[in-house]
C-alpha cells in the first residue's frame, strides 16, 4: 500500500515562519499573524479590510484571505482522523 501525501497548499500572501513558536501563518515578509488580522477586522472595534491593508501596508488580497484556515494549529502536523 502506498502512502500518498496531500500536497501542502501554496499561498500567495501567507507563510509559516520557521522557528516561530506560533502555529499559524503570517503575511509574507511581515510579522503579522492571521489571528491579528482577524481580530482587528472582526474584533470589538473593527476596521474594514481595506483600512487594515492601508494602515499596515499589506496587500488587500492577503487581508481578505486571512480567515481561510490560517489560524490555529499547523495543518502539516495534524493526524488523519
Amino acid at each position: 500500500m502506498s502512502t500518498s501525501r496531500t500536497p501542502e497548499p501554496v499561498y500567495q500572501h501567507w507563510e509559516y515562519r520557521p522557528g516561530s513558536t506560533y502555529r499559524e501563518m503570517f503575511i509574507k515578509g511581515r510579522r503579522i499573524r492571521a489571528s491579528v488580522v482577524e481580530g482587528t477586522i472582526h474584533g470589538p472595534e473593527p476596521i474594514t479590510p481595506e483600512e487594515f491593508a492601508q494602515d499596515y501596508q499589506v496587500p488587500l488580497e492577503a487581508v481578505l484571505g486571512s480567515g481561510e484556515d490560517r489560524t490555529g494549529s499547523d495543518p502539516r502536523e495534524s493526524s488523519p482522523a
